[in-house]
């Protein structure tokens, strides 16, 4: 026997309490009025008597307490030898690649016969489980001894279009050995593509007990076409103008000549002829995209397709829509704001957006709700009906970009939020003559994609007394010159100076078109999603200043895709098909991504015999060298703890304990109260 930790024997020490308590607190003189002492013969009394123990079972149940509570932290244990029975067992672990390479010459067809065909030989003690390797590592069985049941986990793996991981596997085998913890045959049924190796060796490192083999697939590369990337805009509106680039690339191919063609909705739009010399790369350009308004689902295909054709297709969604509509407000005195704003929003927009201009007297007759969003340019008090509209349009998702000068001061707050304003403040020409950006959050998504905030000058701003707002940008002086608040299931953003040319010099400078387009798409929210990305990727649903709100996503087959949970919360989702998402937020804004499978999975390359070589014979002298290690460790005693029993007796003693001292204290008390009466009836 021995103690994990015997340090704690010292309590042993706390016996003595007892006893101390039990001898010498047991005596209780108790004195008796008399009139005269010289009647009594002095003498030596005996306190023999007094020291004897008494209530010895309570005596001995508080020992107790003290010392199963010393050995319950001690930890006592004995050591044992594991049982013959769990000696001799054999684990196995089936696993099957169903990356999307796999479907390349039904390979993954192959390797589930294979692994079958070993799965219907487990028997005669051994256990297996199934495995399905690619992105991630999925478990299709436990750890089972019927090889009926495996046979069904190997035909259950289905192929999927993810990109492989070998490092997964490593990842998955570690933790099956660490829980199972006897020796294990990994068997791996692959096609042994290169790109699947991770960047470091030893992410594929096997336990020292494990015995790996692979069996690949196929023995040699295939050529292959495939389209590896599309750009085109995810929404149009004049279909003459829209742009489609497609790049195809070769992979140990042959020089060859491929018609590419461009598909919507099913129906062939154009086609055009390229020349790809060997393992070469070349990009074909559609100059228009006839499609129907709504969301089109578009194809880039090759053609004749080759011996992996499931790659020769590469999809993209495109909206095809009318400009948004974009309300301007500024005051009657103010014609130089309206002018820089429309400026830059038709440069930078691509004919996105159409802007109408009114003074804030004129909008009392505007709806909205019409609008993609609405800019306020220091439009000075605005009609209460009005801004009882606007405030109800934001709530209900709409955004509003608000710019504060000399007519907003006079107002005495910010239009729509109602936060104060606390004056402006002037650059000093005997000080400082004008204030720069000092800093900028960068997470924000319109001040990222925007450069050179910090070289305008900025002559007056105004100060906003309020709480709830994100700063984008601080000027020199502390105060925020650009901020953004949520409010309901929409977005402000403010400005903290004018666009009159007056207040800084913003309209002028370089950057101010970048900032009205990355605005322009943030407040209209053209930045949601992407209209093309690859299986694995995030999507992101939304940010994690945004309020919880439902988003439903419909996969290629019209299910949905999220839980109940997870369309109010989830911010990111990865999907994990090929096709065509349909997503669907609050506020009836829909938009739709197209999915396709990663292009590496393209690259049929295989890894280095002397590379899978070394990777099991790594294994292989792990095991040669660790078998006997394992073996003799899994023979070797283990220590098995008594905590759970020594507890229990704990438990008992405490119990015990308290019900006899207990009845101990009222007899006491009774005890007590007879020699109070007692000497009080012979003293009267």
């Amino acid at each position: 026997m021995g103690f994990l930790s015997p340090w704690f024997l010292g309590g042993l020490l706390a016996v003595g309490l007892p006893i101390y308590l039990h001898l010498l607190k047991q005596h209780k003189q108790i004195p008796v009025p008399f009139s005269s002492l010289m009647f009594f013969e002095k003498r030596t009394q005996s306190s023999v008597k007094h020291k004897r123990l008494k209530h010895i079972l309570l005596f001995v149940l508080r020992l107790l307490l003290l010392i199963l509570l010393a050995l319950l932290f001690a930890g006592p244990y004995i050591l044992q030898k594991p049982s013959s029975a769990n000696s001799g067992k054999r684990n196995v672990v089936i696993a099957v690649d169903h990356s999307f390479s796999m479907r390349q010459g039904a390979q993954l067809e192959k390797a589930k016969r294979e692994a079958a065909a070993l799965a219907a030989g487990i028997g005669n003690g051994a256990r297996a489980e199934v495995l399905a390797v690619g992105m991630h590592s999925r478990a299709m069985s436990q750890m089972i001894s019927d090889p009926g049941q495996l046979r069904a986990s190997v035909e259950a793996i289905a192929p999927s279009d993810e990109r492989s991981d070998y490092s997964e596997l490593g990842r998955a085998i570690r933790g099956i050995a660490e829980a199972e913890r006897v020796p294990l045959e990994v068997h791996f049924f692959t096609d042994a593509q290169q790109t699947s190796m991770p960047a470091n060796f030893s992410d594929l490192a096997m336990p020292a007990d494990a015995k790996l083999t692979v069996h690949r697939t196929r023995e040699s590369a295939k050529p292959n076409w495939t389209v590896e990337t599309v750009t085109a805009s995810g929404r149009i509106f004049d279909t003459k103008k829209a742009r489609v680039q497609a790049t195809i690339v070769g992979y140990a191919t042959p020089a060859a000549k491929k018609q590419v063609k461009l598909i919507a909705n099913g129906k062939t739009l154009d086609s055009k002829s390229i020349d790809l010399a060997a393992d070469g790369r070349a990009s074909v350009e559609f100059v228009s995209l006839d499609s129907s308004y709504g969301f089109n689902k578009c194809e880039i295909r090759i053609e004749p397709p080759d011996e992996f054709p499931s790659d020769d297709v590469f999809r993209f969604a495109v909206e095809r829509a009318d400009p948004r509509r974009v309300l301007f407000v500024h005051s009657s005195d103010d014609a130089r704001s309206p002018l820089y704003y429309r400026t830059a929003l038709e440069a930078a927009g691509n004919g996105n957006f159409v802007m109408d201009v009114v003074t804030a007297g004129q909008a009392l007759n505007q709806s909205p709700e019409k609008f993609a969003f609405i800019v306020l340019s220091d439009p000075g008090p605005l009609a209460q009906s009005f801004e009882d509209s606007l405030k109800r349009y934001v709530n209900a998702g709409g955004a509003v970009l608000i710019t504060l000068g000399r007519s907003s001061v006079g107002s005495g707050k910010v239009p729509v939020t109602g936060d104060a304003l606390d004056g402006t403040r002037i650059a000093s020409r005997s000080a400082e003559r004008f204030y720069n950006i000092t800093w900028t959050d960068t997470t924000n998504p319109v001040i990222a994609k925007t450069a050179g905030l910090d070289r305008v000058k900025f002559y007056q701003i105004v100060n906003v007394q309020g709480q709830g707002w994100r700063h984008m940008a601080r000027v020199s002086n502390g105060n925020w010159i650009m901020a953004e608040k949520q409010m309901g299931e929409g977005r402000i953003m403010v400005l903290a100076s004018a666009f009159d040319n007056v207040a800084n010099d913003l309209p002028l400078h370089p950057t101010f078109l970048p900032l009205v387009e990355q605005s322009a798409r943030w407040l209209a929210r053209e930045t949601e999603s992407a209209t093309n990305m690859f299986v694995g990727a995030p999507l992101e649903l939304r940010t994690a200043r945004e309020r919880a709100t439902n988003i439903e996503i419909l996969d290629p087959d019209g299910k949905r895709v999220l839980s109940l949970e997870e369309s109010l919360k989830a911010q990111t989702i990865s999907l994990d098909r090929e096709g065509f998402y349909e997503i669907r937020r609050a506020q009836g804004r829909q938009s739709m991504v197209a999915v396709n499978a990663p292009r590496l999975e393209s690259n049929l390359a295989m890894v280095p015999p002397e590379t899978l070589a070394l990777w099991e014979n790594k294994g292989k002298a792990d095991a040669a060298t660790g078998a006997q290690a394992a073996a003799s460790d899994f023979e070797k005693p283990q220590p098995v703890t008594y905590w759970r029993p020594l507890l229990a007796l704990l438990l008992l003693a405490v119990l015990a304990e308290s019900f006899i001292a207990s009845r101990h204290l009222e007899t006491g008390e009774a005890v007590d109260d007879e020699i109070d009466d007692k000497i009080h009836k012979e003293a009267a």
